[in-house]
C-alpha cells in the first residue's frame, strides 16, 4: 500500500496496483481504482468525498444518503448498518449491493464520519464476485485513513 495526501487534510493509503483518477469537482476530494481489469469485468475504486453539513447530525446525514441511494441507484439493497470509526471520530459503515448501468452486480462499503461541520465519506465498490477477498483490502484502506482537525 501506498500513502496518499488528499486535499481537505485527508491521508489514506491504497493499494499499489491503483491508479488515482483525476476529478475536479469540489465535494470529491480522491479518486482512486485498480489498474488491472478483473475477471469480473468491474475494477475496484474508492471515492472520498467531503460534505458541508451544517447542523445535521452524523445519524440524520446518513439517513438522507440512504435515501439518496435507494433512489438513484438500481436495486439498491442496504445489507448492513453499523456505528464504527474512520480517521479516529465516531462513524457509521453501511454496506449495501446495486446493479450498474452495465447490469453488473456491484457491492459497496462506506463509512462516514463527522467533524464540525463538515462530513467525510470514504466508499469503496467492487464486483460482488470480487468483494470475498477484496474485503480485507477495504479494511487496510480504511485503517490508514486520516483526518486532520
Amino acid at each position: 500500500m501506498r500513502l496518499v495526501n488528499v486535499r481537505g487534510g485527508v491521508t489514506c493509503a491504497v493499494p499499489d496496483d491503483w491508479d488515482e483518477i483525476p476529478v475536479e469537482t469540489p465535494d470529491v476530494l480522491y479518486v482512486s481504482r485498480q489498474v488491472d481489469l478483473p475477471l469480473t469485468g468491474f475494477r475496484a475504486n474508492m471515492v472520498l468525498t467531503i460534505s458541508t453539513l451544517e447542523d445535521l447530525s452524523l445519524a440524520a446525514w446518513q439517513g438522507q444518503n440512504e435515501m439518496a441511494l435507494s433512489r438513484t441507484l438500481t436495486g439498491f439493497q442496504l445489507l448492513d448498518r453499523a456505528e464504527t470509526n474512520l480517521a479516529g471520530r465516531p462513524a457509521i459503515y453501511r454496506l449495501g449491493t446495486y446493479i450498474n448501468s452495465e447490469g453488473a452486480e456491484l457491492t459497496v462499503q462506506q463509512w462516514s464520519a463527522r467533524q464540525g461541520d463538515s462530513g467525510l465519506s470514504l466508499t469503496i465498490t467492487c464486483a460482488t464476485d470480487d468483494f470475498p477477498q477484496f474485503r480485507q483490502t477495504a479494511e487496510e484502506i480504511v485503517a490508514t485513513t486520516f483526518w486532520e482537525e
